[in-house]
């Protein structure tokens, strides 16, 4: 249910982005929109038998859009993930090192406090908290697994608290450009693989740029 519940919310945030896209909106207490490209790097936090190991690390790519009022914003967007390491698993009656990686996808939405107002140029630092909720699939690098499946996809649901900084090199509505880096600690649970729960918690760098 709440994904999707993010789902249709993100999608109709998105579905504005012709009318609101790189430029400022119609009224209301978001005046301005921009499209956000970006690049994530992720590291986890559990323990190796209930998370991805402390050797393992996530790289993903996003596309979403920000509506933006002088101290609040609603950022929509979608993350995708590509996860690879090596844990131990249970495996039949034995614990087993396996090799796997991970895809997932993620619709993110959430909201931002600006703690500079407006749209002049200059750095513009933010806090925020995003709500999500994905779908990973899980697959092992090799066959010989026994009462493990190859292959197995499953939905979780998470949220991350965010702290950022945006530079903006032109500085009036509605032609908005700007760089901008992030980073955020997340908490996200699921079962996979015979392990209940299993943790995505974790702290993401996220960088890109806006227009």
């Amino acid at each position: 249910m709440c994904i999707r519940i993010l789902s249709s919310v993100l999608m109709a945030i998105l579905f504005q982005w012709p009318s609101a896209h790189a430029g400022q909106t119609s009224g209301g207490m978001f005046r301005w929109s921009q499209t956000r490209l970006s690049l994530a790097y992720m590291t986890f936090s559990g323990s190796e038998t209930e998370s991805p190991s402390t050797n393992s690390v996530g790289y993903g790519g996003e596309v979403g859009i920000k509506l933006s009022g002088n101290y609040l914003g609603v950022i929509g967007k979608v993350r995708g993930l590509y996860i690879a390491g090596t844990e131990p698993f249970m495996d039949g009656a034995s614990e087993t090192d396996l090799t796997y990686t991970m895809m997932a996808a993620e619709p993110h939405l959430g909201f931002i406090l600006n703690l500079i107002p407006g749209d002049s140029k200059g750095f513009k630092p933010y806090i925020g908290v995003t709500g999500f909720g994905g779908m990973l699939q899980l697959r092992f690098d090799s066959d010989d697994v026994t009462t493990l499946k190859p292959s197995e996809s499953q939905f979780y649901s998470g949220f991350e608290a965010v702290a950022g900084v945006e530079l903006y090199f032109r500085g009036s509505s509605p032609n908005l450009y700007s760089v901008f880096g992030e980073i955020a600690l997340r908490q996200a649970r699921l079962n996979i693989a015979d392990k209940a729960p299993y943790f995505l918690d974790g702290l993401v760098l996220m960088g890109g740029f806006s227009f």
